[in-house]
């Protein structure tokens, strides 16, 4: 049999070769154990000295454990990470949501407490009555989560199993499942006044919390919002959601309701509850009715409390064809020989939300085959697309835009997407991928088409690859619709009167090349209750699309390359501006003169 020997007693066995001594990962765990997480996968080769010495520092500096470091930089997943914890925590790990699903028993842990402690009861096999509550943690030796969920449960619970933050929240979510009511839900009960801020919650709303977020998120998609608000004041909690591009103030609530709903938000998608003073991002899915919506939520700490925002993704609503764009045909035409070529660059500019992402999604679906491999990184992944492999990049573990986009080179890609270029690193990579046979689709935040150009150089791109690489760069914006239920012809006095009003003198609408033509009538809204009382419902694209002929490559090596020569030079070789887009617009009656200064007021 083996033989044990004692750390602390002298051997008189022969002299041991080094070989033969028990490395440091083999010795017992708990009968080494430092007081810090930190130097076991220091001492385990998982992360290196200046690593441990720099994550104890921010230890130190934030207030938190050991193991909450190891967990926000998800240290656990690297190289003996997991067996390191599992040597240290001495329990079973389990790695499968579906498992601790499976597992789950109902007791008296609530689903905020059990996200708060980021813990779950389970069933033991053999319990045989022994007195305790049997739960899986992400941290078994956190005693004052344990604490918690004993004063919750009446009976001490003991971690059996343990699991990362991220398995353990997936299994919450599901165990602890919500769906979004549907009923139509009184607004005017939700209403109040200053001055009424003694009445109970329940007497305000008629209601309880969860039913109240689930009525605002259904009301939102009822009204075609992609946004809603929940906005702090000194003394209510405003509810505002965007319409066609537009804010609308739709409730205003009392000041006390503020905590409890922004909890409800927090636990739904995942985020920390207790934490109030830095941003935090999450995201949740419900089904609304038939509908698949994914919902990103944002919170921004302000003087009055948090704000949260939640954008909403219907997964429908995502458009697959280029031809329901709104271009004109001959764009239609260029773009699609740009994208069934061989190789280049497509970039898009635009200001956030004028419905860049919804353009490169068509485009990629358009070319969407099972002969082809598409792949994208994106940040975030706004719509899944079958058949193209989408990833999420996800700084905090160095999953940039920039390293995704040299793994997907790895990939034997034929056509790559890149949600944003933000860096010199990232277009580099991009633009040698375009010039070595692949097609590549991309943002940049520029004001027009020709824009791109400059960017690319500014950014320390050589002019030469921007020439070689790029073939089409498109600047893009979203205008209003006049509402057909309550459209009206007026005289060009009162449209005139209208945008003196609005501050755009006539001198602007000449400089704008968007004048008023005496000699005709112009479409506007009245106002309706389909509008809103706005004039306007639905919203249209804009496009500046600028082809990159071999003249205009020529200009751009050249010394005298300067960008107003190259908007010339563009719009002789018949580049229409988003100005003369917008002014095709007007006369064709789909929107109105003060709606194309609006989105594209500045050329």
């Amino acid at each position: 049999g083996a033989t044990t020997v004692e750390p602390d007693a002298p051997s008189d066995t022969a002299e041991t070769s080094p070989e033969e001594v028990m490395p440091l990962k083999e010795i017992p765990i708990y009968r080494t154990r430092p007081t810090n997480l930190l130097d076991i996968f220091f001492r385990n080769d998982v992360i290196s000295e200046i690593e441990m010495d720099q994550f104890k520092e921010e230890v130190k500096e934030s207030a938190s454990t050991p193991y909450e470091m190891i967990a926000k930089k998800s240290l656990y997943y690297r190289r003996g990470g997991m067996d390191t914890l599992q040597e240290y925590f001495n329990i079973p790990y389990i790695d499968s949501d579906d498992e601790l699903v499976k597992l789950y028993e109902k007791t008296g842990i609530t689903e905020d407490v059990a996200r708060k402690c980021v813990a779950m009861a389970i069933q033991e096999e053999d319990k045989k009555g022994n007195g305790y509550v049997p739960v899986i943690m992400a941290d078994p030796t956190d005693i004052q989560a344990m604490d918690e969920l004993t004063l919750m449960t009446g009976k001490p619970v003991r971690p059996i199993c343990f699991s990362t933050p991220e398995t353990i929240k997936k299994a919450i979510s599901r165990v602890f499942k919500t769906t979004i009511s549907t009923s139509a839900l009184d607004l005017a009960s939700i209403n109040v006044e200053i001055g009424k801020k003694d009445l109970t919650v329940e007497e305000v709303t008629g209601f309880p919390i969860v039913d109240m977020v689930n009525y605002f998120i259904n009301k939102a998609l009822t009204e075609r919002a992609s946004d809603i608000h929940f906005e702090p004041t000194e003394h209510f909690l405003v509810v505002r959601i965007r319409i066609d591009g537009v804010l609308h103030e739709t409730a205003a609530l009392p000041d006390y309701l503020h905590p409890e709903i922004i909890s409800r938000l927090k636990i739904i998608c995942e985020m920390n509850v207790a934490e109030k003073r830095l941003p935090q991002d999450g995201r949740f899915s419900v089904t609304v009715g038939d509908k698949q919506v994914d919902v990103r939520v944002s919170t921004y700490p302000t003087v009055h409390g948090e704000k949260v925002v939640l954008r909403l993704l219907e997964q429908e609503s995502i458009i697959t064809d280029v031809n329901r764009l709104g271009m004109e045909d001959a764009e239609v035409e260029m773009m699609m020989s740009k994208i069934t070529a061989p190789y280049g660059m497509i970039l898009l500019s635009g200001p956030t939300g004028c419905g860049k992402t919804t353009t490169l999604y068509a485009c990629i679906s358009m070319i969407n085959s099972p002969d082809i491999n598409i792949l994208t990184v994106e940040d975030p992944v706004e719509y899944k697309i079958p058949g193209i492999y989408q990833m999420q990049a996800n700084p905090r573990i160095g999953l940039t835009f920039a390293s995704g986009l040299r793994t997907m080179l790895r990939q034997d890609p034929d056509v790559i997407m890149v949600g944003e270029m933000r860096d010199q690193e990232t277009a580099e990579i991009a633009i040698r991928a375009a010039i070595t046979g692949h097609i590549v689709f991309s943002t940049l935040h520029t004001n027009s088409s020709v824009g791109i150009v400059l960017r690319l150089t500014d950014m320390g791109i050589d002019p030469f690859l921007v020439s070689s690489a790029l073939s089409l760069a498109i600047a893009q914006r979203l205008y209003r619709t006049i509402c057909e239920d309550c459209r009206v012809y007026v005289e060009p006095n009162i449209i005139l009167h209208s945008l003196k009003e609005s501050g755009v003198p006539e001198s602007r609408l000449v400089q704008l090349g968007l004048e008023i033509s005496e000699d005709r009538e112009y479409s506007m809204g009245k106002g309706c209750a389909k509008c809103r009382g706005t004039g306007y419902f639905g919203r249209r694209a804009l496009f500046e699309i600028f082809n990159l002929t071999q003249e205009a490559k020529d200009m751009m090596i050249s010394k005298e390359f300067n960008e107003s020569e190259l908007k010339k030079l563009a719009q002789q070789q018949g580049m229409v501006t988003l100005l003369q887009a917008g002014r095709r617009a007007v006369d064709r009656g789909t929107t109105t003169v003060e709606e194309i200064i609006r989105v594209c007021g500045e050329g």
